[in-house]
């Protein structure tokens, strides 16, 4: 197999936890959110340790706003609005991929072209765009005559809005401004002008107001696990954000985007699948489980219950014994954030309890990258929490295994966002993973003495 195709792509999951009590660890930064320089300090980090890119995830709403009992004890709401952040955080890093959300069901196209077109000449090259129809009516609620329509009607109106900034941002090509001052003609018109889309949600003239990507367009990033979301996903995504916890799992899911890529007429090695995990380090398993142990042990298990009922709709969790057998949730009562917690329970026969405390264990993601050669990797790489470890994941080599460096990408995207992935770390060659504990070797203590020394590390 073509060497590039084993590199593995690191993204660092930031704006809220996987884990639900996370906030609650004594070790853990609960305002983070609102610190400008815990952000800074975080993307440096990643940045030094080669991650190719730090993901701010985003709502347009607090979650759970409607829900007393949840909304009171969830940690959500105080976060910065992800393009204003990003932005700040491009003046700090010079190699680090930015990507967050920006939803498609309540705002003009228009303006998230401008938006991320703009921090993409802010950064040179190193935006992402992760697309979602939205989640929640919550979202809804915060705009005037805006309703949360059905998902086959929020991915319609999501296509469409994702061909006309497509459109857009292609409004205007490099060498559009001429700015010659002898002839006095400051634009070229066949590099820039109107896109004339006329659809059945939108009608926008363009051109766009702004100058060209320096990386062509934003890399696109999709997250979608339904039908719907797979189909947007396999059509115009570059990277694909992804939950199974089963390998078999992933495999079934990588296999369905690629051929869905080859029915678009897409090159399916161009489209990256990244699944998302929780870091716990420990010098030993048994130390990183009684991490684990300490975190379940935060979860309030109401909130918990309350927060996964919203998930399986008319569903009433309410009369079963948490220690009892999860219950059989009908396949129609679950969307799609809910089906991996109702099938994990069906398969491994777990009960109530245990699907509230469920975190994804996946303590063998290196295998799920080394040895799926099924003409491709199962997963291009991996989106991890960073609410509580990721800046120790990040920079703390004892005690944990290690992969080559080689198995790690320095171009995500065929011909884009290259600069975030242009140094290669040689001294030691290594990085971290959770495989299994083993004896620290010299090179493993060349590099993390090497990491740890680096000033943005440090600082």
């Amino acid at each position: 197999m073509d060497d590039d195709k084993r590199r593995m792509k690191l993204g660092g999951f930031c704006g809220g936890s996987y884990h639900q009590a996370g906030w609650r660890h004594p070790r853990c930064d609960a305002a983070f959110g609102e610190s400008i320089e815990s952000w800074i300090a975080l993307a440096r980090k990643l940045e030094a340790a080669m991650f190719d890119m730090i993901f701010v995830a985003d709502t347009a709403s607090p979650s759970d706003a409607t829900e007393p009992e949840i909304f009171r004890r969830m940690s959500s709401g105080d976060n910065l609005e992800p393009m204003t952040l990003l932005a700040a955080l491009s003046a700090h890093t010079t190699r680090l991929g930015l990507a967050a959300t920006i939803p498609t069901s309540y705002r003009p196209p228009y303006d998230a072209a401008r938006e991320l077109l703009s921090l993409d000449a802010i950064s040179g090259g190193r935006v992402g765009w992760n697309i979602v129809t939205g989640i929640s009516p919550d979202d809804a609620a915060q705009y005037a005559d805006q309703v949360f329509p059905p998902q086959a009607e929020r991915y319609a109106r999501g296509d469409e809005f994702v061909d006309v900034v497509l459109k857009l941002w292609d409004s205007v090509r490099p060498g559009a401004y001429l700015r010659d001052r002898t002839s006095g003609i400051y634009k070229d018109l066949d590099r820039i002008g109107a896109i004339d889309h006329a659809g059945r949600h939108y009608r926008v003239r363009g051109p766009l107001k702004g100058v060209p990507s320096p990386q062509e367009r934003p890399l696109l990033i999709q997250a979608g696990q339904s039908p719907e979301g797979r189909a947007m996903a396999s059509r115009v995504a570059d990277a694909v954000f992804t939950a199974q916890s089963v390998f078999a799992d992933a495999v079934a899911f990588r296999d369905d985007i690629r051929a869905r890529a080859a029915a678009w007429g897409r090159d399916p090695d161009h489209v990256k699948v990244m699944p998302g995990v929780v870091i716990l380090i420990g010098d030993t398993r048994a130390e990183a489980e009684d991490k684990r142990a300490e975190l379940e042990g935060l979860i309030d298990l109401g909130a918990a219950r309350a927060r996964l009922q919203l998930a399986l709709k008319s569903f009433d969790l309410s009369g079963y014994d948490l220690d009892a057998p999860f219950p059989d949730v009908p396949p129609a009562s679950v969307v799609s954030r809910g089906r991996t917690h109702v099938e994990a329970a069906r398969r491994e026969g777990l009960t109530l309890r245990e699907v509230l405390l469920r975190s994804y264990r996946l303590d063998e993601w290196a295998r799920w990258f080394a040895l799926s050669d099924l003409p491709a990797p199962a997963v291009r790489g991996f989106v991890f929490d960073s609410s509580l470890t990721m800046a120790e994941a990040a920079v703390q080599g004892a005690g944990v295994a290690l992969l080559p460096a080689r198995m790690f990408a320095r171009d995500l995207r065929q011909g884009r966002l290259a600069r975030p992935f242009a140094q290669e770390v040689t001294l030691g060659a290594y990085w971290l993973t959770r495989l299994k504990s083993r004896e620290e070797t010299p090179a493993m203590a060349a590099f993390r003495h090497w990491l740890l020394a680096q000033p943005e590390v440090a600082a």
